[in-house]
């Protein structure tokens, strides 16, 4: 008989599928599920709990299979004729990567007939791959309760399976998902069940009426790494003297910053801007950075999004490119610094007011303004009395576009 419930989950942990099965046997070498199907998902792993109780010692499981493929034992517990018969217990894993729904049939093969025994499967979304695997732990006595505690990540899941003898109602821990209970035989009684671990350490608990010998053993399913950051666009928005950048994040782990960098070829890079990261996040965030010192002379640039964990690993995630706009004849000329003021010569195409702003190199604003403009070449004089050596933007606007340059004042 199988019991299981369904579970809410969250971004990038171990998810059981709510799909299982189990069946015990006596008269057979082997237990079947014919025409098991593990359903569409990512990153699956197909587990399988078997045990075997006998007054000697009860057959092993020589193996599992599952669509041609065959399995890894994860963990074994034999409680060595403790007490009254022997119990031996076992969980096997098959990962079965991304994809479309598969369906086969699973094959655990016992060693022999002799003895009762019990089996069952079930399968996993979210884990990892190429080591699916991570702590495992088995235990035996005797008692009214069976307790394994084992070293976990948040999000990792942990399976366990119990073999005890009495047929008697065994019920798992509190947080523990039940996925199925087995009565083999009046000899044994056996159980699967799986938790989401939130912490450092997750403790599977079985308990029932009644001392009796048990065979327990767990093992922890280790999650997807979680992408640093989930993102949504990277996009470019080009005017006549800077780019505006813009992006969002669906969601962010242990994301501490981002570096938009630029170049001119597409293939040299050079760090342009840095913007804070959120930290971990799971809801949508959108970010912005404009770049108002363009190099001269270009039409096209390009700029990628290199993004930053706590621990220093870097990832580019995304490469833009960018037609730069023309200026229509808005142009800055020349800049002359004096000791106490700046001469600005500047061209424009038609009679307008613009705005004239000196800024220092961190984007900061030192003064703003206004002068009317004629068509042709213009000249304004700015007092920079108070302004330090070194060097420092101006940037003329006519409210349609902008042009910056940059100057040293002696």
């Amino acid at each position: 008989m199988v019991f299981f419930f369904c579970c809410s989950t969250l971004n990038g942990q171990v998810s059981f599928d709510n799909n299982a099965v189990s069946d015990e046997a006596t008269s057979t070498v082997d237990i079947t599920f014919t025409n098991f199907t593990v359903p569409t998902g990512n990153n699956r792993i197909l587990i399988v709990w078997a045990g075997a109780g006998a007054g000697s010692n009860p057959p092993v499981v020589d193996g599992v299979t599952y669509n041609s493929q065959s399995f890894t034992q994860a963990v074994s517990v034999d409680d060595l004729g403790n007490g009254t018969g022997h119990r031996k217990a076992s969980i096997w894993y098959l990962v079965l990567g991304s994809g479309s729904a598969i369906t086969s049939n699973i094959v655990v093969d016992f060693a022999s007939i002799v003895s009762t025994k019990f089996a069952g499967a079930g399968s996993f979304t979210n884990v990892d791959q190429n080591t699916p695997i991570g702590n495992t732990n088995s235990t035996f006595g005797t008692g009214t309760n069976s307790s394994i505690s084992i070293s976990t990540s948040a999000n990792d899941g942990v399976v366990d399976v119990l073999a005890k003898r009495t047929q008697v109602v065994i019920t798992p821990g509190v947080n523990q998902t039940l996925i199925f209970s087995q009565n083999a035989s009046s000899n044994i009684v056996g159980g699967a069940s799986f938790e989401v671990a939130s912490g450092a350490s997750t403790d599977m608990s079985w308990s029932w009426s009644g001392s009796a010998e048990t065979a327990h053993a767990a093992a922890e399913l280790n999650q997807v790494a979680a992408a640093p950051i989930e993102l949504k666009y990277f996009r470019a928005h080009p005017n006549t003297q800077s780019v505006t950048l813009d992006w969002a994040t669906a969601t962010e782990v242990n994301n501490d910053y981002f570096t938009i960098e630029r170049s001119v070829n597409g293939t040299d890079f050079e760090p342009v801007g840095e913007v804070k990261g959120a930290g971990t996040s799971y809801e949508e965030l959108t970010y912005t950075f404009k770049d108002t010192h363009l190099p001269t002379g270009q039409t096209q640039l390009y700029y990628r999004l290199r993004q930053t964990d706590y621990d220093g690993t870097s990832t580019v995630k995304q490469v833009v490119t960018v037609e730069l706009e023309r200026n229509n004849g808005f142009n800055i000329t020349s800049v002359f610094a004096e000791q106490n003021q700046v001469s600005v010569t500047f061209t424009t195409a038609t009679e307008n007011e613009v705005e004239i702003s000196l800024y220092d190199l961190n984007g900061r604003l030192l003064l703003s303004e206004k002068h009317f403009a004629n068509e042709g070449v213009n000249r304004v004089e700015m007092n920079t009395e108070g302004l330090v050596s070194g060097a420092y933007l101006v940037q003329i606007s006519d409210g349609r576009q902008a042009v910056t340059k940059q100057f040293f004042k002696e």
